[in-house]
């Protein structure tokens, strides 16, 4: 055997370790879950965002210091981890938990609302309908749109809608929560008001898209846009509620095979959505782009105290305006304006897990999350990531590093066996 090849031995191991070693490296940083992003936004005023849909988590606006948001860890609602969520025209946040519905107070205090008759998990969305909170339920092929700030009545949260078969939602308008179901050539959607009268729209589609589920339904007084979900591609459609229909509303397919659309949401004359993280405008004929300057993750139009409607669009870790004119505008929320929970009230588990959720939220995003607040003890195994869910991390970790030892001490001893035989 040629001199050489303990050294040839020695680089490919050198290699292969480092190719070991890289791969079990990601799992460090993808431990946490999802990396830290924004989702859209709930509820926004004059000034801005007032409350942020995050991946882990929602950002609320400190009403003292606009340019601040406090965390509010998932601990608050049981789970999960980014909810449904929905606002009420002048009033508190709603949210659909695990457990049940809470809500979510301009302060950031979240506090359990009893609805009784309504099963959690049933729970398909939740919308409203101007000041009134709805939420969708499907229980065996029955759907119902129930009343969830109400009083009940005979034992159960008041019913303004019943349907059959799977719908999917919701979302907001000026006076209804839109659903939608599918299937066949014909998708149905209707807006239900919560005083029980409703808006039925039967639109005709592919019927190869059809069979697939609804992600939602952007309502405008002219047109209505649908966004169609299949395997492996999304297609959106344009339906044009101005003209006279007597069976179902023809709609005209704007966008097809494309693996991550976001909208459209209507801007004055506009309908804007990312097409795979680029800003269009989807009521121009062919399409056009309006931004490609980011790589966009979202847009999401959020009802203002005074009735009117803003317009955001994500990018990442950032979240922008948009202009009247179908432009972006000044960023108007960032990560790095978030601050730690407030975690008055939370027993001892439940802020545990709340500073793990933002330790590990704060630390993937590049911040500082702040001292441990007191009586909050580490798990009897000494891990940190496995109290917010991970897998499987600790041991990667443990592998890696144990692959990393064996590998320089056999480098060591192969150098040793190879420098004897020079």
């Amino acid at each position: 055997m040629s001199k050489r090849n303990p050294q040839r031995r020695r680089i490919f191991a050198v290699f292969a370790g480092a190719a070991a070693f890289a791969a079990a490296a990601p799992q460090w940083a993808w431990a946490h879950g999802q990396l830290p992003a924004v989702l859209g936004v709930t509820t926004a005023d004059a000034q801005g965002p007032t409350v942020v849909r995050l991946t882990a988590g929602v950002a609320v606006r400190d009403p003292k210091t606009p340019t601040k948001y406090q965390y509010v860890c998932s601990p608050r609602w049981t789970s999960p981890r980014s909810p449904q969520l929905t606002a009420v025209q002048g009033g508190p946040v709603w949210i659909a938990g695990a457990d049940g519905f809470y809500r979510l107070e301009s302060t950031g205090k979240v506090v359990k609302v009893a609805v009784a008759g309504v099963d959690p998990q049933s729970v398909r969305a939740i919308g409203a309908s101007a000041d009134e909170p709805l939420a969708l339920t499907v229980v065996k092929g029955t759907a119902k749109v129930h009343a969830i700030a109400r009083t009940a009545v005979q034992g159960a949260a008041p019913v303004v809608w019943t349907g059959s078969g799977e719908w999917y939602g919701a979302r907001n308008s000026a006076d209804a929560m839109w659903i939608a179901q599918s299937g066949g050539p014909t998708v149905r959607i209707v807006g239900v008001r919560g005083t029980g009268q409703h808006l039925d729209e039967q639109v005709a589609v592919d019927s190869s898209t059809a069979t697939a589920s609804v992600a939602w339904a952007t309502p405008s007084a002219d047109k209505l846009y649908l966004s169609l979900i299949g395997k492996a591609t999304q297609r959106i459609f344009q339906v044009d509620r101005a003209a006279t229909a007597s069976g179902p509303r023809p709609a005209k397919l704007l966008l097809q095979e494309y693996p991550f659309v976001a909208g459209p949401v209507p801007v004055a004359s506009k309908a804007l959505a990312v097409v795979t993280g680029v800003l269009m405008d989807l009521a121009v004929d062919p399409p056009g782009q309006v931004d490609d300057g980011r790589w966009y993750t979202c847009i999401d139009g959020a009802r203002r105290t005074d009735g009117s409607v803003a317009t955001f669009a994500c990018a990442k870790s950032e979240l922008y305006g948009i202009s009247d004119t179908g432009a972006p505008a000044a960023l108007a929320f960032a990560l790095y304006q978030l601050t730690p929970p407030d975690y008055t009230g939370l027993d001892d588990i439940s802020r545990s897990a709340c500073w793990a959720e933002w330790g590990d939220f704060a630390r993937d995003a590049g911040l500082e999350p702040g001292p441990e607040p007191a009586g909050v003890s580490p798990p009897a195994d000494g891990g940190g990531c496995e109290a917010t869910g991970a897998r499987g991390t600790r041991a990667a970790r443990g592998l890696a590093v144990a692959g990393f030892a064996i590998l320089v001490l056999w480098m060591r001893r192969r150098g040793g066996v190879a420098g004897r035989g020079r």
